[in-house]
């Protein structure tokens, strides 16, 4: 007899309380609480003890059922909820888009449509904006006035909630209101009813949960910056204060030319990208992007000085290090040197002598883990000449076997690529002028709409989760599960030297997320409540759902999206 099935009585039973006019709410604790069906999230929360925080970090949103969701959300079933604040990733996260959705209104309620700016990219810690007319540039004026606007919303204590529109009643607002890039996003849609985000008079399509008032968004400052201004907001590590501005101009520089690029090509928005697609205009705009990223790699070549025999390589996780490397070699061929690789992962210290972490867990990503010592010897001998037997690291037994016989042949250069490249400490003893170093990311330009830029870090993760299910066996749930771990390791060991970089190499495609989103849906889908990683599984979800899909056929072979679809001409994995 199937154990499963269940006798009527308790059949009725279960369907009487499905029909119930109360939910039955459990908190963090196991305890349990019954409220009407359509409760408001905060008025559940608001005099919880088990929703303040030891530091007194200001409640921001909740996880329902491990959903990322609003305070001002509507309870309609039975659930857990858990609180969320600052110092999470998904709760750091919310208020940075809280932040910027508060800056939109204060730019909205100031200007209308006389100064209408727009968001870019992101730069020292923070959202760099310029006016939609790029021919204008911020005053210290109207960027005091904005800031003010947005303190005085903060002390109104408004509410922002979710509610819908028809379709054509909320593309004629975007139209009416300038907002091209919002009214583009909807007529990509065949929805008839439109989410938008509604505040006193201001209206924002709305993406993903945001804080429940502004009240709760104290903690920001306007900082003029270039032909714009950079809204700066609090880190996850320190919720409550500003952390200090670390200027780079190389990034700002970078993104600076692709958004040109954008504007040339005519696609700036995920609008503009399905409209493309839609009209059968996406392969030209595949081609010329690759032509794009391929002149950047040709002129990265071009500015490695002669006098260079060391050239590294870093970047944060799935930037496409290792098809750029390749590739890289291939362009340096071209004009007369003769690269040779080394792989850093040989230079690994025996198991035993693995620095841990915190947890008392091998901790590869520390610079410590590296025999730099010896690494230093060999490259020094390698650019004086000698033939070197390098090392091959076995992993399964955590030592160090000898490899292959190399020497550095006339005009050579060794490319070497690994999370440490950019710190000095790694090559101390290879002079300076010896070594060239590349900081490599994936920084689109493309925007959701006017007010909602893409994050490269999401956008870094997708990539990564495809490439992990294909090619290393790993489920989506456990990718996502180790994601917070993976940043932790980047804010300590690649960002801080990000500035150290020679060149930045921008190894976005901006079709590449229609592309991935082939993969990447049915991925994210099979991730279940319960499961880790299903919060920010469902928030990914939301964000692909915006694009149109690209067949991977009209990706080319030796794309650097290939080192994530699969298929394509170097053998990466």
């Amino acid at each position: 007899m199937n154990q499963n099935i269940i006798s009527p009585e308790e059949l009725d039973i279960r369907h009487a309380d499905m029909l119930r006019d109360e939910i039955t709410v459990t908190f963090p604790s196991g305890r349990q609480a019954f409220f009407p069906r359509g409760t408001k999230l905060i008025d559940v929360c608001e005099d919880n003890e088990e929703f303040k925080h030891e530091n007194g970090y200001p409640l921001l949103g909740a996880l329902a059922d491990k959903e990322l969701v609003s305070l001002n959300e509507h309870m309609t079933i039975n659930c857990s909820v858990e609180p969320l604040f600052g110092d999470s990733d998904l709760g750091s996260s919310m208020y940075r888009e809280s932040v910027a959705f508060l800056l939109s209104m204060a730019a909205h309620k100031l200007w209308h449509m006389d100064n209408a700016i727009v968001i870019s990219h992101s730069l020292g810690h923070g959202y760099f904006y310029h006016y939609k007319d790029e021919n204008k540039e911020m005053s210290d004026e109207n960027l005091r006035e904005l800031e003010a606007k947005m303190h005085e919303l903060v002390a109104d204590a408004l509410n922002i909630s979710r509610r819908q529109f028809a379709y054509d009643q909320a593309l004629d607002y975007f139209r009416q209101t300038n907002q091209d890039q919002s009214a583009s996003l909807i007529e990509a849609r065949n929805d008839p009813r439109i989410s938008l985000l509604v505040c006193s008079d201001f209206l924002d399509l709305w993406h993903h949960a945001l804080v429940h008032n502004t009240a709760v968004l104290k903690t920001f400052s306007l900082m003029k910056y270039g032909h714009g201004f950079i809204l700066r907001f609090p880190s996850r590590k320190d919720p409550l204060n500003l952390p200090a501005f670390v200027d780079n101009q190389n990034l700002y520089q970078v993104y600076k030319e692709h958004t040109k690029w954008g504007k040339t090509l005519g696609i700036q928005c995920v609008g503009d990208l399905n409209r493309a697609i839609s009209t059968s205009n996406i392969r030209e705009f595949i081609c010329t992007s690759e032509a794009i990223q391929q002149a950047n790699l040709a002129r990265l070549a071009m500015s490695v000085p002669d006098t260079a025999k060391l050239l590294l390589i870093a970047g944060p996780s799935s930037s496409g290090k290792s098809t750029f490397a390749l590739r890289l070699a291939i362009q340096l061929r071209a004009l007369g040197r003769r690269p040779v690789t080394i792989g850093l992962d040989n230079y690994y210290v025996d198991r035993e002598m693995t620095p841990k972490d915190e947890d008392g867990n091998f901790d590869f990503e520390a610079v410590e883990a590296i025999d730099i010592d010896y690494l230093n010897s060999q490259l020094t001998d390698l650019m004086a000449g000698e033939e070197i037997r390098l090392p091959r690291f076995d992993f399964v037994h955590g030592k160090r076997t000898p490899g292959n016989l190399l020497k550095l042949p006339p005009s050579g250069i060794i490319i070497m690529e690994g999370i440490h490249g950019l710190n000095d400490r790694l090559t101390s003893r290879v002079p300076a002028e010896d070594k060239y170093k590349v900081f490599i990311s994936p920084l689109t330009m493309l925007n959701i709409d006017d007010h909602t830029r893409i994050s490269t870090t999401e956008n870094r993760l997708i990539r990564r989760m495809v490439r992990d299910y294909q090619f290393r066996g790993c489920k989506a749930a456990t990718t996502l599960a180790m994601w917070p771990s993976v940043r932790r390791g980047e804010e300590t060991h690649i960002f801080p030297y990000q500035n150290k970089a020679d060149f930045v190499f921008n190894s976005t495609l901006d079709y590449e997320l229609s592309a991935l989103s082939v993969h990447a849906i049915g991925l994210l889908r099979g991730i279940k409540p319960g499961e880790e990683g299903f919060p920010l599984a469902r928030k990914l979800l939301k964000f692909l759902r915006n694009f149109h899909q690209i067949d991977a056929r009209y990706v080319p072979k030796d794309s650097l999206l290939r080192e994530f679809l699969g298929g394509g001409s170097f053998d990466v994995h």
